[in-house]
């Protein structure tokens, strides 16, 4: 039986006052934050008919499919029982997006049985209040094992933490030195920069964001760095690239929160090195670039060493579209580049569809973006800090972690 969706006002009066705190928000709530995961709850779709419970109905919904990888994230949750099937209510609740939100994707986990199935649809505010890096509306769906569908409305919100004055560089800096540190540590391809390009520097350099400081892990830390080095008065503050889509700063040699880097930090850093020596600079084929007419794309994760369940995300039409324009602006993979020497591990496969190609673009604990379009090998690439951060966040799940020994094939 088709049942009627109640939204906004009617959600709330449907619901009461029945809403509980994760773990993850034990804290004291940052009040912007409670705001927006109030409002967003206010907006969750509610079956008519539902029942609300006070806690999950099922073991897998006491948990949120998706977390942003902050611990300093608001949670809320709301959990309802309707006498559906659990696919039913789940293609009900997917149908409608609350106002002024956007679909940003939606995925599934299956399991060996029935009750580690679940389905999930991801909302995002198209508009965050200042002082938020993120914040999301996460509906979860799982079969009861009694022929109803559980339900859990997760609401999140995460505040951004604020850069120290101490690292901001004024933008009507003179100069700056910029250079490639070798895994052995040696300088080449070193540089100064004079006038506008140094004042570009440091305002792409001013505009980075910090990021949650539990972050730390990657797929695979090369050793090759990019460094910028900015002389602010007597003090020497020094931004350093290529670890885990990771910007590491220090002032005078004492270490600052890092921060996420940037496509225009990146680019003014690659333009200010100047073009690299070897043959490893080709342009890509034309092939190799996923159209605008690739309106689907899915994300999957999965690690067949740790019995994990592979998780799948299908993205909508913007998310597909923002992620493909990322993916073209990766580069290939330079001669020199060293590789890990652990085999397996987790995996994430990124999958672009037209209607006459497909490209599968897998990334591996000791791999980088190994690409495949119908079936024939294209060259591999580099994964930039833009990419791994997007598809970690629409994953919604930890970055991978590789405790591997590193040696050079250059």
């Amino acid at each position: 039986m088709i049942r009627p969706l109640a939204l906004g006002a009617a959600a709330l009066m449907a619901v009461g006052s029945g809403v509980t705190a994760s773990a993850a928000s034990a804290h004291a709530a940052n009040p912007t934050a409670l705001a927006e995961v109030r409002a967003l709850l206010a907006e969750a779709p509610v079956l008519t008919g539902s029942a609300q419970s006070s806690t999950a109905p099922v073991r897998i919904l006491r948990h949120a499919p998706e977390q942003p990888l902050y611990t300093q994230i608001v949670q809320r949750e709301r959990y309802w029982t309707i006498d559906e099937s659990w696919k039913t209510a789940y293609k009900q609740l997917a149908a409608t997006v609350p106002a002024g939100l956007t679909n940003a994707g939606s995925g599934a986990v299956h399991g060996p049985k029935l009750r580690d199935d679940l389905k999930f649809t991801d909302d995002e505010p198209n508009t965050l209040p200042s002082g938020l890096a993120d914040a999301e509306l996460v509906i979860a769906v799982a079969p009861d094992g009694h022929g109803k569908a559980a339900i859990g409305v997760f609401a999140q919100a995460a505040p951004q933490p604020k850069r120290p004055a101490s690292e901001i560089v004024p933008t009507s800096q003179g100069h700056a030195r910029v250079w490639v540190r070798t895994p052995s540590g040696r300088r080449i391809r070193v540089n100064t920069v004079h006038g506008a390009a140094a004042r570009l520097l440091a305002q792409d350099f001013d505009a980075l964001q910090v990021a949650p400081s539990e972050i730390m892990a990657c797929p695979l830390d090369s050793g090759r760095r990019e460094v910028v080095r900015f002389t602010v008065g007597k003090a020497r503050i020094t931004a350093t690239l290529g670890f885990c889509g990771l910007v590491e700063v220090t002032r005078n040699g004492h270490q600052l929160p890092a921060l996420w880097s940037s496509g225009a930090f990146a680019n003014d850093v690659a333009a200010d090195l100047g073009p690299r020596p070897g043959s490893d600079n080709h342009k890509r084929p034309a092939t190799e670039f996923v159209p605008a007419a690739a309106q689907h794309a899915t994300i999957v994760r999965s690690d067949p060493t740790d019995g994990a369940k592979p998780v799948t995300v299908r993205l909508g039409a913007k998310q597909a579209s923002r992620l493909a324009k990322i993916f073209d602006r990766l580069r290939t993979q330079p001669l020199d580049t060293v590789h890990c020497n652990v085999a397996g591990g987790p995996q994430t496969a990124v999958t672009f569809r037209t209607t006459q190609h497909k490209w599968v673009a897998r990334e591996g604990a000791c791999t980088n973006v190994v690409v495949h379009r119908d079936g024939k090998r294209l060259p591999t690439l580099l994964p930039s800090a833009t990419w791994e951060r997007v598809v970690k966040h629409l994953l919604g799940r930890a970055p991978m972690r590789a405790e591997a020994a590193v040696r050079s094939t250059g």
